[in-house]
């Protein structure tokens, strides 16, 4: 179990959805939910989102397992009469246990079921829930077809276990805009990671501390037959420490992303003379209270300090404060509830807006065996 934990954590930061170690190879999970988040700005703008995920998560045996991911959502903003709504992309994967559980793949496709082609005014309301400081949980619609590979290796030696991996994501493109024909195609992404965790035995019940160091190459963005961006690469940095006891467990947990500068231009591209991407460092805990067999509460902390870049923009620092609580009603049926709130700035080099940041939701899981 130790190996298959850290497995997963060096697939998650291959740009993958993250997997529950709990669930993954042993149980056939039938999810849906409803999520409604807003974000008010201290000049009366108003941005929000309710969606609509669901999820099946299938295991063929105790090697393969399949998954099935999809969402609705729809989106406002109080600037503008229009919304943005509809279908997002659907997602496919397996993932597959070889090599005495030392060895995870995973494969999946991004099938474009989701809405492009947009006018202007859902265009504006798509940036606005697309910022990655917001955290929406459909931050796009679609993005096309893709289609990724991952694979990791973790070896255990006593108390510590140790891996690496690497994986790619090829996107095909889309049609961004209703009024012009041309496609819009994201460049390739590689990543290459390793990591490890040690396992210790606390008086307060088994304490694994866990290291993951990622690092990404993207390659040029095209719009038409026309180069117009290439992505920084990026240097990312997991640290988690997870605490199981008798009747809670608690996770502690610090990312940081760094990213060089992107090339811009259209056909050739240049580099930028000053950096647009920020440090971006995101540290929170997260713990769960098994109060009965029937129900237990959780509480979060989260922290978001994303400082300016080198041209002084999208610079952000975010606190966020939640809980929730999960329902046993029976051996097959479950489901999760949570209320989070959130205050903070957006800043550049001209202005600092304070925000407040509200979410509510719940999903229902039935376990079909």
């Amino acid at each position: 179990m130790k190996k298959l934990y850290v497995l997963i954590v060096l697939l998650t930061q291959c740009v993958l959805p993250q997997m529950s170690q709990t669930t993954l190879f042993k149980n056939l999970d039938l999810g849906a939910g409803i999520y409604t988040q807003s974000w008010s700005t201290d000049n009366g703008q108003k941005i929000s989102q309710v969606s609509f995920p669901i999820e099946l998560m299938m295991p063929v045996d105790n090697q393969l397992f399949l998954q099935f991911r999809s969402a609705s959502a729809f989106s406002s903003s109080s600037g503008s009469s229009k919304t943005l709504s509809g279908l997002t992309d659907s997602r496919i994967s397996g993932s597959y246990l070889t090599m005495d559980d030392k060895l995870l793949i995973t494969g999946g496709f991004n099938l474009p079921t989701g809405k492009t082609k947009l006018e202007d005014a859902e265009s504006s309301i798509a940036g606005s829930v697309g910022l990655f400081p917001l955290a929406f949980r459909v931050p796009s619609y679609s993005q096309g077809f893709a289609f990724n590979m991952s694979s990791a290796y973790a070896m255990e030696y006593d108390d510590y276990v140790i891996g690496g991996g690497m994986g790619f994501v090829y996107k095909a493109g889309f049609q961004p805009y209703i009024n012009d024909s041309k496609k819009y195609v994201p460049g390739f992404e590689f990543t290459v990671n390793v990591g490890g965790e040690q396992s210790i035995d606390h008086s307060l019940g088994k304490l694994r501390l866990t290291v993951d160091l990622a690092y990404t190459l993207y390659g040029s963005d095209s719009y038409g037959d026309k180069d117009v961006f290439k992505s920084g690469n990026k240097i990312n940095l997991d640290l988690r420490s997870i605490l199981v006891a008798d009747k809670a467990s608690y996770i502690v947990y610090l990312r940081e992303r760094t990213k060089g500068r992107n090339d811009l231009g259209y056909g050739s591209l240049k580099t930028q003379d000053k950096n647009s991407n920020g440090n971006q460092i995101d540290f929170g805990g997260i713990g769960d209270f098994k109060m009965s067999d029937q129900y237990s509460l959780k509480g979060l902390l989260e922290l978001k300090l994303y400082s300016k870049s080198e041209d002084e923009t999208n610079g952000a620092t975010i606190f966020a404060l939640g809980g929730g609580a999960t329902w046993y009603f029976s051996d097959l049926l479950y489901a999760d509830g949570l209320i989070k709130f959130s205050t903070g700035t957006l800043s550049d080099k001209k202005s600092s807006m304070a925000i407040t940041g509200f979410e509510l939701g719940a999903q229902i899981k039935y376990r079909l065996f």
